[in-house]
């Protein structure tokens, strides 16, 4: 078992890496901009995109998408 049980709230959201909603559906106060992106749109296309590089053609998003996986490598987040 890990540790997180002990640590204060404040110190276990400095540590995550990606933002979450809580327990009772906020967004926690610590989410950035590329936070934000991420959850909303580039885990998504990553998801999806990257076994299907054309699942997002003829759609409003085709061109940020087929960007987004132009710059990253198959199976690499940000």
């Amino acid at each position: 078992m890990g540790t997180n049980g002990h640590q204060s709230p404040e110190r276990i959201r400095a540590g995550l890496s990606h933002p979450i909603i809580d327990a009772d559906g906020h967004w926690l106060e610590f989410i950035t901009r590329d936070d934000f992106r991420d959850f909303t749109f580039a885990n998504a296309v990553r998801l999806w995109g990257t076994g299907n590089p054309s699942f997002f053609a003829g759609t409003a998003v085709a061109k940020a998408a087929a960007a987004l996986l132009a710059e990253t490598p198959a199976g690499v987040g940000r």
